[in-house]
């Protein structure tokens, strides 16, 4: 049985390693009902790893980019729900997630350049009513007879270091084309989309496509909602070597009710959280001792991450299963 778990502990971690979500938005500070949309003037904001570029007018109080919010709001259409999902949250309930408009350069960039391994992808609610219904700018997609071959899509382009296209990825968040009308769709759940074929990037660059055009541009809502966006992370050691690096910082591994963490000299924060970015302990110690974890006994089984950051920023993540 030992053996067995050894086993599944290592394949768990090498699983996990290549699909590793390093942005969820949950560590962002943000009141429910709230949203972030660069009033500040920062011009953007950072969330594991990745930047989120952001422009805010303040003469129109309007912004493009990238801005975050914690809006449940489905049901309200509108310019004034421009900051909810259709989905009333994040991917798997959370609280927080991304929120995309498409309007001149709207991009991402990577702290270091790498493959991206995806996100995932929503209408907002904005959005999904304007299609679904109309309104005084935008038509209902499929038309009053419901045939029209309408499409809304979003468009990812992968940026290498000299600012040179890798390739893109087409997306339809929704999809009236089908000769069958029952195929037809406005998407109003949280789907994966795939970036491997990108390659390494240093930034992603997104654009939005419709049917329903003018000569102004696009008549529907050019917004989208974004989480979990994913940073494939190369491993260099076998698994073996990897468990054996982190059970010197962390034991038992797997652990049951509490574990043991050690820290080396310095100020740190530590924070717990499950894979989904959900947090369960955040604490603020003193290194060069040995701390016992013990918040996890009540939580469910599974694989969790400990994070230390120092006082200059620097961070490592240590991967532990919970058994039972």
């Amino acid at each position: 049985m030992q053996k067995f778990t050894f086993l599944a502990l290592i394949m768990f971690l090498n699983l996990y390693s290549f699909a590793q979500p390093a942005t969820t938005f949950e560590e962002l500070s943000l009141p429910t009902e709230k949203y972030w949309n660069g009033s500040d003037g920062s011009g953007k904001f950072t969330s594991g790893g990745f930047t989120f570029f952001n422009n805010y007018n303040e003469a129109w109080a309007s912004w493009v980019g990238f801005s975050y919010s914690a809006v449940t709001d489905t049901i309200t259409p509108g310019w004034g729900n421009q900051y909810s999902a259709i989905t009333g949250s994040g991917v798997g309930n959370s609280e927080k997630y991304g929120v995309g408009y498409a309007s001149g350069t709207t991009k991402i960039s990577l702290e270091n350049p790498d493959s991206v391994k995806g996100f995932y992808v929503t209408n907002s609610t904005y959005s999904y009513l304007t299609i679904r219904y109309g309104d005084d700018f935008s038509k209902k997609f499929g038309g009053s007879s419901g045939t029209d071959p309408d499409y809304f899509s979003l468009i990812i382009y992968g940026l290498d270091t000299d600012g040179d296209t890798t390739g893109q990825v087409v997306f339809r968040l929704a999809d009236f084309t089908s000769d069958n009308p029952e195929e037809d769709y406005i998407l109003k759940t949280w789907e994966w989309v795939s970036l491997d074929s990108l390659g390494v990037v240093s930034e992603l660059h997104f654009a939005m496509e419709s049917t329903d055009n003018s000569s102004w541009g696009m008549n529907n809502p050019a917004y989208f909602c974004i989480d979990n966006l994913n940073l494939r992370q190369v491993i260099t050691n076998v698994a073996t070597e990897v468990l054996e690096m982190e059970q010197s910082l962390a034991w038992p591994n797997p652990f049951t009710n509490h574990f043991s963490l050690k820290i080396p000299a310095g100020q740190f924060e530590i924070t717990v959280t499950d894979l989904y970015g959900r947090r369960y302990m955040q604490r603020n110690v003193l290194g060069n001792n040995t701390l016992t974890i013990n918040e996890l006994s009540e939580v469910p089984a599974g694989i969790y991450l400990v994070k230390i950051t120092s006082e200059i920023g620097h961070q490592q993540t240590i991967k532990l299963l919970k058994s039972k």
